[in-house]
């Protein structure tokens, strides 16, 4: 998901070793998710990766900050996962605190999980219901709100949201 259209790529290879395979360009427009996938991945590998972009019609990719996922771990082996809920970001010192959210993530980040999982309640438009200003902009702000505090923690594992009741 960009602000603005681009052309991007992905640079990824193991972890623990030189070779790093480039995928194919994918061409995305502004605020429209669009997919990069990774082929020929192993399961109980740790790999590296970035974010190539250009804008299109240049000749030049800039690269983005080396990040890290592990892919399946064999049956029966040991894994690590980490889990919240609720986070609210909309609901400032009433059931959030932004420094501490921060804290948490940065935690996330140092500890590497195999997988983080968002069980849901992350973004709650209950206010724009309840204000009658119900609009896919201020939908899109709500999720917004979410992205620097995720993207603090994002490079370091997989994440996979849970919807709530929200």
């Amino acid at each position: 998901l960009s602000p603005k259209a681009v052309d991007a790529r992905v640079e990824f290879g193991k972890a623990d070793g030189p070779a790093r395979v480039m995928t194919p360009v994918v061409s995305g427009s502004a605020a429209t998710p669009f997919e990069i996938p990774l082929e020929t991945l192993e399961p109980n590998t740790r790999y590296t990766y970035r974010l190539m972009t250009r804008e299109p019609g240049a000749t030049t990719f800039t690269g983005g900050a080396d990040a890290s996922f592990m892919t399946a771990r064999p049956p029966g082996s040991t894994f690590s996962f980490g889990v919240q809920g609720d986070s609210h970001p909309e609901r400032d010192q009433k059931m959030y605190d932004g420094v501490l959210y921060e804290r948490t993530m940065d935690l996330v980040k140092a500890e590497h999980p195999d997988l983080y999982f968002m069980l849901g309640d992350d973004f709650s438009i209950e206010r724009e219901i309840a204000g009658n200003a119900l609009t896919q902009a201020a939908v899109n702000a709500v999720y917004a709100r979410q992205r620097p505090f995720l993207a603090r923690m994002a490079g370091a594992t997989s994440l996979f949201h849970v919807n709530g009741n929200h």
